[in-house]
């Protein structure tokens, strides 16, 4: 995620959406949080959880 911001800006809907493209690929996998809910779903609220706590 984080290097996907680094290289798009903080543009949500694209880096989720570049973000989940990884995850079905399996390019990235979930380290944690691995509860039945869309690779959509979790990298907008990886993606929000990163702002909040600032490491994105």
């Amino acid at each position: 995620m984080r290097q996907l911001v680094i290289k798009h800006g903080r543009k949500p809907e694209t880096v989720c959406a570049l973000y989940s493209r990884a995850e079905r690929d399996g390019i990235v996998q979930r380290k944690s949080n691995k509860h039945a809910i869309s690779p959509e779903q979790y990298a907008e609220r990886l993606y929000r959880d990163g702002e909040r706590k600032g490491w994105l």
